[in-house]
Formats: structure tokens, C-alpha cells, sequence
């Protein structure tokens, strides 16, 4: 595994709309690797992008996609529950599968976002799939 110092990033600021929801647009950052040693289009989700997870992000081997639930941050919207937040994940999985083509190889969450990750993770036909 390399390690930041040996990993250049590509960065990118995306914004998601949240169909049916008015108001609501996910924000995050897009990084890629580089040189692309994550095996193609392999993409971990990070939620919560707080300081440190964008941190994490430069050690990982495979592109990365940090973004805030409704609320949070720099993403719009009302907080609301855990539920809303799976939600949220699954509306950024979509998008970063349809209509980017990634394969969402991994997820890291941490506290909130972990149990909103574990909702949908039980709750998603494609989180199935991805076994």
C-alpha cells in the first residue's frame, strides 16, 4: 500500500441534487488516485467529511468520494434521522454508480454515519448485490 506522501490526488467538488426532496443538494469531494492503482473505477464512499476523512483518503488505493448528509457541512438541507441519512447513501451510491460508473468497492463511517451506513447496508437491494 502506498501512503500520501507517495499518492498524488485528483480533486473534484461535486453537488448531487436529492430527487424529490426540494432544496436538498449533497455536497463532496471526488478524489482519485494517481497513478490509478485502484484497479479502475473502484470508489470508496466516506461519510461525514470532516477534516480527517478527507485525510484517509490520501492512504487509500482506490478512489474516494467524502460527502455530507443533508445538513451537514456544506450540504444543504435539514438534519434529520439516521433513516434520512441511508437515504442520502443511496441517492449518492446512484449517482456514483449510473451516472459515473464507479464500483462502490467500500464504505467508511463514523458515528452517525455508521449506523446510517449499517441502515442501508441491511436495507438496500444494491448493497446486496454487492455482497
Amino acid at each position: 500500500m502506498k501512503w500520501s506522501s507517495d499518492i498524488l490526488l485528483s480533486r473534484s467538488s461535486f453537488v448531487i441534487p436529492r430527487p424529490g426532496v426540494a432544496g436538498v443538494r449533497l455536497t463532496g469531494v471526488l478524489e482519485h488516485v494517481i497513478p490509478d492503482h485502484s484497479a479502475g473505477r473502484r470508489l470508496a464512499l466516506i461519510i461525514h467529511g470532516a477534516v480527517g476523512y478527507n485525510l484517509l483518503a490520501r492512504c487509500l488505493p482506490l478512489h474516494s468520494f467524502c460527502f455530507d448528509c443533508r445538513g451537514n457541512h456544506e450540504s444543504s438541507g435539514q438534519t434529520s434521522s439516521v433513516l434520512t441519512e441511508a437515504a442520502d447513501l443511496q441517492v449518492v451510491y446512484d449517482y456514483m454508480t449510473m451516472k459515473l460508473g464507479y464500483i462502490i468497492d467500500l464504505i467508511v463511517a463514523h458515528s452517525r454515519g455508521a449506523i446510517s451506513s449499517f441502515i442501508w447496508i441491511c436495507t438496500s437491494p444494491d448493497a446486496e448485490r454487492n455482497g
